[in-house]
C-alpha cells in the first residue's frame, strides 16, 4: 500500500510541476484581466499584509503588492 502511494504521489507531483512550466501563459489573459478588475476593488493601503493560500504561482498577490 505505502508503494502505491509513493507512486501516486511521485506521478502527481510530475503532472503539476509540468503544468508550472507554462501556468502563466498567454491562455490566462482573461483570467489576468478578471484578477485586476478584483484587486481593483480593494482599498490596499501600505503595510497591508497579503495572504496567499493556494493560489496558483500568486501572480494576482504580486501584482496588488505592485500597487501598493
Amino acid at each position: 500500500m505505502e508503494q502505491q502511494k509513493n507512486e501516486h504521489d511521485r506521478l502527481n507531483e510530475e503532472k503539476w510541476n509540468s503544468r508550472a512550466k507554462t501556468y502563466d501563459d498567454k491562455r490566462f489573459n482573461r483570467f489576468r484581466f478578471m484578477q485586476k478588475r478584483l484587486v481593483s476593488l480593494l482599498n490596499l493601503k501600505e503595510n497591508q499584509n497579503l495572504l496567499d493560500l493556494g493560489c496558483g504561482t500568486g501572480w494576482a498577490v504580486r501584482y496588488a503588492t505592485s500597487l501598493i
